[in-house]
């Protein structure tokens, strides 16, 4: 039976530290709206916190182009993983109606094709059917041909590019099926019409994963191509934007290509932006990162760390990967003392515990500083009830039922307080996972209680 419950431990550390590193990825695929910012409800809109009813989706489909309506259809209503008290098939409908009525390019045509596109290919909860696929695919095709819809609005259209690119990361779609043969060509023409939209000196308001879906798509070839062809036609594209989006675009298929590209971005970046500063560390970082630099990885992260006071949980894995034990051990020392942001805390428990994977002779370490974060974290919340008590909960709970620690799993889970309220989709994973695990624990203790009954009544 321990041996069940420490395999038990294992999915569920597998599972949480997938949906972690997801968002950790690809930040946008919280859907709570724009990266960039938060959505508020136009005048006579449904607020975002309730279940949107049919008269507030047709308020908002109405007024799509006024406030941030687009935006709270998408992420707040289609994007949603609550219950809504008009069904999204009904929703789609009004908003496919409303399609009908007007013509590209106009800013109203472009509104409600990303959020019609949007609905068909996001389908919360489960994966969509073929013919939404295909709608989706169309959709967001249309857009990405009406180079014309950038002068309506130029912010939308990037909204547009970022969600189907994004959504893609999310799906993982598998190789050699309908949805995957349609992706590619779509992916690439979203990859076209933002390096045009680029090129016109627009300044893109948020940072879209096209290394991560070139890569699920299959996509590597075909991008290095557009990658060819826009820098054939643009001979003079020192731009930082520019250049940091053709490294992304062929960091599959010609990583080393991309690093030449950053390089040149290197030193166009703005001196008083720290936030544009970390989304450029960042990239370089994870390329450092897939071509196993990792001393020249552990610099520039260094570096992100004292310009933007984040990205501790980064330079941990870092650290661990490059062999560097006593700059990780005064780092962890500093994140349990309270000079590390909660968050580095959590996200460093997970990245160290992924790090392993490839380095076996590394698990040991990675596995006690992973517990020692999470430790940590709890003692500086204790009696608190949050996602992140929640999530801290579930991964020491699951590393210690995999150590055979299932007693001191059993206090942990016992001490849980549940929060009233799960903030979003995640929370409900955290508390699922516990679930899982005070149950995994539970029949482990029956089996040893069984287990010593027997031996007692053999040894009568």
């Amino acid at each position: 039976m321990e041996a069940v419950a420490r395999r038990v431990a294992i999915i569920w550390r597998a599972r949480l530290r997938t949906a972690v590193l997801s968002l950790l990825m690809c930040p946008s695929l919280l859907w709570s709206g724009p990266p960039s910012a938060h959505p508020s409800p136009a005048a006579g809109s449904a607020p975002a916190s309730m279940a949107y009813s049919r008269a507030s989706v047709e308020s908002m489909v109405t007024a799509i182009d006024q406030g941030d309506n687009c935006a709270l259809l998408k992420y707040r209503y289609f994007g949603s993983y609550s219950p809504q008290a008009l069904r999204l098939a009904d929703g789609l409908s009004l908003v496919k109606e409303a399609l009908t009525r007007e013509k590209p390019p106009s800013r109203r045509w472009l509104l409600l094709a990303q959020v019609a596109a949007f609905a068909e290919m996001r389908a919360p909860g489960g994966a969509p059917g073929e013919a939404d696929a295909e709608d989706a695919y169309r959709l967001y095709g249309r857009i990405f041909d009406q180079t014309g819809l950038v002068g309506t609005d130029a912010d939308a259209f990037e909204a547009a590019i970022s969600d189907y690119v994004t959504v893609l990361t999310f799906r993982r779609v598998e190789a050699g099926t309908p949805f995957w043969a349609r992706a590619s060509p779509v992916l690439l023409s979203a990859l076209d019409a933002y390096l045009g939209l680029l090129d016109s000196e627009y300044a893109p308001r948020v940072t879209i994963p096209w290394a991560v879906a070139v890569d699920v798509t299959g996509a590597g070839d075909s991008a290095l191509k557009v990658v060819d062809t826009f820098e054939a036609r643009h001979s003079d594209h020192e731009k930082l934007e520019c250049l940091c989006a053709l490294a992304a675009a062929c960091q599959v298929a010609a990583p080393e290509r991309s690093l030449a590209l950053l390089q040149r971005a290197r030193v166009m970046l703005p001196a008083n932006n720290p936030v544009r500063r970390g989304r450029f560390y960042a990239q370089l970082v994870n390329l450092l990162r897939l071509l196993k630099h990792f001393p020249e990885a552990v610099e520039v992260q260094r570096g992100a760390v004292r310009e933007t006071g984040h990205g501790q949980a980064v330079l941990m894995e870092l650290l661990l990967r490059a062999g560097e034990a006593d700059e990780l051990r005064t780092l962890l020392g500093e994140a349990c003392a309270g000079s590390v942001p909660d968050g580095e805390m959590l996200d460093g428990a997970d990245r160290l515990e992924a790090a392993t994977g490839g380095a076996p002779a590394s698990k040991p370490v990675a596995h006690a500083a992973e517990k020692k974060l999470l430790r940590a974290y709890l003692d500086r919340h204790r009696g608190e009830s949050t996602t992140g008590t929640s999530r801290a909960t579930a991964g020491l709970a699951a590393a210690l039922i995999a150590d055979g620690e299932t007693s001191a799993a059993r206090e942990l889970l016992d001490a849980w307080n549940p929060p009233a309220i799960d903030e979003d989709w995640h929370a409900r994973i955290y508390r699922s996972a516990i679930a899982e695990l005070r149950h995994t624990v539970e029949k482990s203790e029956t089996a040893a209680a069984d287990a010593a009954t027997a031996h007692e009544k053999q040894g009568r």
